[in-house]
Formats: structure tokens, sequence, C-alpha cells
């Protein structure tokens, strides 16, 4: 997938502005460490207590190591889709995470990845990283308020209920609904994220990626 000059002007966007510690961790230049810390804080808030730094460095261990995995990985949807959702169980179960915080993670770094090969800020990090190139476009969105809100108001996504005011959209499991972060039923999380693969995929054709419309048309995916 070659890199356009939008696409690379969304990206860019992306890998300048995700930083915490009151900007002092950034994206730029690649380092695992200061990534994490990015990818951990889209779950932070959720996580009351927290967990112990060793835990955390586990944490980090295992999400880098599978996105690594994706390299001897061919890019299908047949190979990609029941890694993604091992993955997510994998980080469930191991972490005591709900799948909604799981995704979360995962889905973030990849997007990281996604972001900072096409801002094409390092030639030596993209050639080491030719992967991404393939898989991308199997990538999921990493779900959270914001994009929740966007699927119900903007698609009318089934599985979504939204509040009054649209401040606020929830995830139907059955007769209840569920913030993002409690979410703990896998399928409810697969038709989610089928249905925007299918947005994409019959009316935003001008995007080169599902992640690429996510970060157009969903504020406040990252």
């Amino acid at each position: 997938m070659k890199t356009t000059s939008t696409l690379k002007a969304r990206c860019a966007q992306v890998v300048e502005s995700v930083s915490v510690a009151k900007g002092r961790v950034r994206l730029i230049p690649f380092d695992q460490n200061a990534w994490f810390q990015c990818v951990y804080s889209s779950i932070q808030r959720t996580l009351p207590q927290g967990a112990p730094q060793i835990v955390r460095d586990h944490l980090q261990r295992d999400l880098f190591d599978a996105v690594d995995a994706l390299r001897d990985q061919p890019p299908t949807v047949e190979v990609f889709e029941p890694w993604i959702a091992g993955t997510i169980q994998m980080l469930a179960a191991t972490y005591a995470l709900s799948i909604g915080q799981s995704q979360r993670l995962i889905n973030t770094l990849l997007t990281y990845y996604y972001c900072y090969y096409h801002a094409e800020r390092d030639n030596a990090w993209n050639e080491a990283h030719l992967f991404i190139i393939s898989h991308s476009p199997l990538f999921h969105v990493p779900i959270n308020h914001h994009v929740l809100i966007g699927l119900k108001v903007a698609y009318d996504c089934p599985d979504l209920h939204i509040n009054r005011e649209r401040t606020s959209a929830t995830v139907r499991v059955g007769d209840a609904l569920v913030s993002w972060s409690r979410l703990d039923d896998l399928p409810t999380y697969v038709r989610i994220q089928c249905f925007v693969q299918d947005i994409k995929g019959n009316h935003l054709q001008a995007f080169e990626t599902t992640l690429d419309f996510a970060l157009s048309e969903l504020a406040g995916t990252l």
C-alpha cells in the first residue's frame, strides 16, 4: 500500500500529538517503553487500582511480542482474525482485564505502528517493519467511548446505545448495557469491528484502510 500525501499527513498528526506525562513521553522517536506508556494510558483511568510495575513490564513484553509475531504470518483474514481474537483473550486472561480493555491495548499499539510507518519519520525503522504494509488493511479500530458515540450517531451501529444528549454510548450485551471498558463478550466486539469494516467497504472507498477511515471520521480514536 502506497503512502498517499493525505494518509501521510493524517498519520504524522497522530504521531506528533500522542503523548503522556505532560508531554514528556512521546511516540517520536520510537522507544518501546515510551510507546507502552502511551498505550497503557489509554486504559489507565479504567483501572482504579492500577497495576504493579512488574505486571506492566510483563504486559509490555506480551504486547510487543504479539505484534512481532505478525511478521511470520500471512496477511489474510483467515489468519489475522483468530490471531487478534486470541491475543485479546490472552491479555484478558493473563492480566485480569476485560475484552474491552484488552482490545484497546493491542489495537492502539497496532495503530501506533500503522501511523508511525506511514508518517515516514524513520526510514530504518520502516525497513525493519515492512510487514505493516501487508497487514494493516486487516487492523481493527481501537474502541473507546468516543468511537462508540461516532459509530452510533453517524452510522447507527445496532450493537450500541446512546443517551438522549448523545454524550455517552454503551454496548448492548443481551439485555445489559456496558461501557467499552467493561465489555467482556468477544462476539459482540467482533460484530462491532465487522460493522466498521462494512462501513468502510461499502461507503467510504476513498480511505486506504479501516484505520484510515477511523482516524479521519471517528473523533477520539486515539
